[in-house]
């Protein structure tokens, strides 16, 4: 058997000529002269972005926001309900930990993921107060 190589190692070959390629679909009109420029990410967003501090903000903020939802209603055990919420949270940290390390690794996106989930919950606490008069 031979080794065959690494695939990161051939498109790394392949990406060193990506712009032959390129001036050929220029010239076809398949592609535009005009390449998108890149900001420069500056480090007070890359360490605000990776930064474990920055995380526990983000979910200090989200418990703070489920308590706010959980002990305004008008259920008769709000403290229970409040430990059940944070056991589901715990289960919702974890598990984006475990399948997500991707998602896990970037607060924007932690921000992005809790984020949608308070702003439902605080949609629907409203709704479901309603109802169950």
């Amino acid at each position: 058997m031979t080794a065959r190589p690494r695939r990161d190692r051939v498109s790394k070959k392949i990406g060193m000529f990506d712009f032959l390629k390129r001036g050929r679909l220029i010239k076809r009109g398949l592609a535009s002269r005009k390449t998108r420029r890149r900001r420069p990410r500056s480090d007070l967003g890359r360490n605000l972005e990776y930064a474990p501090y920055a995380k526990f903000l983000i979910f200090g903020a989200f418990v703070g926001g489920l308590a706010f939802l959980v002990f305004s209603g008008q259920q008769p055990e709000p403290t229970k309900n409040f430990v059940i919420a944070l056991l589901v949270l715990a289960t919702a940290i974890t598990q984006l930990w475990i399948n997500q390390p991707k998602t896990f690794s970037r607060s924007s996106r932690i921000l992005l993921v809790f984020g949608v989930i308070l702003v439902q919950l605080a949609v629907t606490s409203p709704m479901l107060s309603r109802h169950l008069r």
